[in-house]
């Protein structure tokens, strides 16, 4: 979620490498891609961005920016509960 965190893979809250077909698999998320910001309020790290995904924006569209290598890029992601663990 930060400089130091690119470069690994995408992962859930879980830890789990996230699958394709996932809400950020849609959303055109890539490895690398560093989020600063959900609906335009930043994000320092992955534990401001688990603040903004509270169960009112499951299914919700929702833009997020990110930096990818030298571009500042804005994305629409809907996310999704997660499957319990098990599934």
């Amino acid at each position: 979620m930060n400089p130091g965190h690119s470069g690994g893979p995408l992962v859930n809250s879980h830890g789990e490498v996230i699958e394709p077909k996932s809400p950020a698999d849609r959303a055109g998320l890539r490895e690398g891609d560093i989020v600063v910001a959900f609906n335009e309020q930043p994000i320092a790290g992955v534990d401001d961005l688990h603040k903004h995904l509270t169960e009112q924006a499951i299914a919700i569209k929702a833009a997020l920016t990110i930096l990818r290598h030298t571009e500042k890029l804005q994305l629409e992601i809907v996310p999704e509960e997660s499957p319990v663990r098990g599934e």
